[in-house]
């Protein structure tokens, strides 16, 4: 259930109730659904700095997505509104290896039944209300790495930045590239980085498909808006 303007919500893995979950061809699992619950849960805690972070315990994530789980709060720290994140950082939807063939995950284009992520504890924080900037330049983000984003699942979404070469300069990832990093993605536009982290850097289609069964496009609050699936780390919402 979603109610509205409720100041938390958890998410936990439970069976799957939509066979369109299942974005994946060739899949063995349907993918776990989520149930939302939202309480209120305001209040103030103490002072100190916002972000956060987590590190991997070296659990394996369910094969399944029955590992997922996702809670969000609203608290004041320093007189400021802000929405904590806590996740295991697991994917609610299966997360074979593909594409690795030097990690052993199969060669390129071949799913195989191994799962590198690894549950995260993730813990972060993003602004409960954002605001715009008065300007920008465009592009000042291309260089950011790693995480710039958290999906509704609690996995990280990527930029387009995979890397920075001798001059300085970060290439994006191209997907007219054979050779790229897009090769090792799993059929849910996922993957796992050396130490286990699961994240996005493509529209994730397993959670857009479970997003838009829970409230297809052309019926949410905005009137054609589509499904909101994640909250950017400037607290504005995907």
């Amino acid at each position: 259930e979603r109610r509205v303007g409720a100041a938390s919500r958890t998410w936990s893995a439970r069976s799957p109730r939509h066979a369109a979950w299942n974005a994946c061809p060739h899949s063995r699992t349907q993918a776990s659904s989520v149930i939302v619950d939202m309480q209120m849960a305001q209040g103030s805690v103490g002072s100190g700095g916002g972000g956060g972070g987590g590190g991997s315990s070296g659990t394996s994530c369910a094969a399944d997505g029955s590992s997922a789980s996702y809670t969000e709060t609203i608290t004041t720290k320093s007189g400021v509104s802000v929405r904590e994140i806590v996740s295991t950082g697991c994917p609610n939807h299966e997360s074979y290896c593909t594409g690795k063939p030097g990690n052993s995950c199969g060669d390129e284009g071949e799913q195989t039944t191994l799962v590198e992520a690894t549950e995260q504890s993730l813990s972060v924080e993003v602004p409960a209300n954002p605001k715009l900037k008065n300007s920008f330049t465009a592009g000042e983000l291309d260089c950011s790495m790693g995480t710039v984003a958290y999906a509704l699942n609690g996995v990280g979404f990527y930029s387009g930045a995979v890397a920075f070469d001798l001059g300085g300069n970060c290439p994006q990832l191209d997907v007219a590239d054979p050779e790229a990093e897009w090769i090792s993605f799993d059929c849910c536009s996922g993957h796992s980085t050396g130490s286990g982290g699961y994240h996005y850097h493509f529209p994730p289609s397993c959670l857009l498909a479970q997003a838009d069964a829970d409230a297809p496009v052309g019926t949410t609050v905005a009137n054609g808006h589509s499904p909101q699936i994640g909250w950017a780390q400037d607290g504005f919402p995907i």
